[in-house]
């Protein structure tokens, strides 16, 4: 997908590479790269989404935080540690 353009809304993704168009759950499904999943335990709103994401990534590994939605804001260090794990999978 490098250089393709996505915009999420709501639980559907627009791929402009064409007129792609697919739900978010299929292209989860789909997804074979490596990833990481960190999550806020305490976000109202998507804080149910995580037992389905572990059901549709097995084999990503999940960093649980006491955050909330804006768990960029709370827990920058969770995210780096995240970000830079994925990398060193991905060169290592």
């Amino acid at each position: 997908m490098k250089g393709d353009h996505v915009w999420k809304t709501s639980s559907y993704l627009i791929c402009l590479t064409g007129s792609v168009t697919c739900s978010l759950e299929e292209f989860i499904r789909g997804f074979k790269g490596p990833g990481a999943i960190v999550w806020g335990e305490k976000d109202p709103i998507l804080g149910r989404v995580l037992r389905r994401l572990i059901e549709l990534l097995p084999d990503t590994p999940v960093t649980r935080t006491k955050a909330g939605h804006f768990i960029q804001k709370e827990e920058p260090a969770a995210i780096a540690r995240a970000i830079i794990e994925v990398y060193e999978r991905c060169t290592g």
